[in-house]
């Protein structure tokens, strides 16, 4: 009478043993990296778009905007937009912010004289918001 065994042979037993260990081994390497590469995490709700000027990073949500230093992550501006704020980009000083309203908002990252803000504002149809960093 022939005895069949129920259940994997010790070889195929013994290599999944071996892979579950790998896989752990890979699994504490990998919480290792993402712990040693996370330099800040910014906690803002409803964030859609990004982009970075500088040092500072900008991004945009549902009715507002945000300015989060690079270095620390730490917010160092805020703007208010009707609608959500899609699209960003950085000229010039100028951080232009599209929504899905329509409007076009453009914030003015160093105002100096105010002279860039004032050809802004009577040349279109923008609403201007000037910033000054602390001296």
């Amino acid at each position: 009478m022939d005895i069949y065994s129920i259940g994997p042979d010790r070889e195929i037993q013994s290599q999944i043993e071996e892979l579950t260990n790998r896989l752990a081994v890979l699994q504490a390497k990998e919480a290792t990296l993402r712990n040693s590469c996370l330099r800040w995490q910014y906690a803002g709700d409803g964030l859609v778009s990004l982009i970075k000027a500088g040092g500072t990073f900008f991004a945009g949500g549902t009715g507002v905007v945000v300015g989060v230093d690079g270095k620390t992550g730490k917010e160092v501006w805020q703007g208010t937009v009707t609608g959500d704020a899609v699209g960003l980009a950085v000229s010039d000083g100028r951080l232009l912010v599209s929504t899905n309203e329509g409007p076009i908002y453009c914030f003015v990252l160093d105002c100096n004289t105010g002279r860039l803000a004032f050809e802004l504002a009577r040349n279109s149809e923008f609403k201007i918001v000037g910033l000054e960093t602390d001296r």
